[in-house]
């Protein structure tokens, strides 16, 4: 049985990206048996605290961008 990439796209912003190929068979089987799915973004730019040890009593905001990535959840209906 052939099976073609599964391309995850979304109602607004379009094309997000594609299931790995490695995974492709396991999803299309999970979808097929009537699991649900959702999906959530994640990475992109954040701030976080770093505790500065150098200077006491002083917190430093950091911006670190990483890259996105989708995080996709299929459960049993």
């Amino acid at each position: 049985m052939k099976v073609y990439p599964i391309k995850i796209v979304h109602e607004e912003s379009g094309d997000i990206g594609y299931v790995p190929a490695v995974d492709c068979k396991k999803v299309k089987r999970a979808l097929d048996d009537g699991y649900s799915i959702e999906w959530k973004l994640i990475g992109g730019k954040h701030k976080h605290i770093v505790y500065d040890d150098d200077e006491k009593d002083r917190d430093v905001v950091k911006i670190v961008s990483n890259t996105y990535g989708i995080v996709i959840t299929l459960t049993e209906s």
